[in-house]
């Protein structure tokens, strides 16, 4: 068994909200070409992502 430290403490009922959510690009489905690789997407510069903000929990998310 391994020792414990007092000074360190972990709180696992906090829920971590990150604040940007990566999310398949609608553009080229996740791809990242247009036109079977002709062309770079626009919308994710290629990656096949794109970065969304994440929910902040009101009642006006849905």
């Amino acid at each position: 068994m391994g020792s414990t430290d007092p000074k360190i403490k972990i709180n696992l009922t906090e829920n971590y909200v990150p604040e940007k959510l990566a999310q398949r690009c609608p553009v080229c489905n996740g791809f990242g070409t247009l036109k079977y690789g002709e062309k770079v997407c626009q919308a994710c510069s290629g990656k096949g992502y794109v970065l969304v903000p994440a929910r902040n929990g009101s009642k006006n998310d849905i």
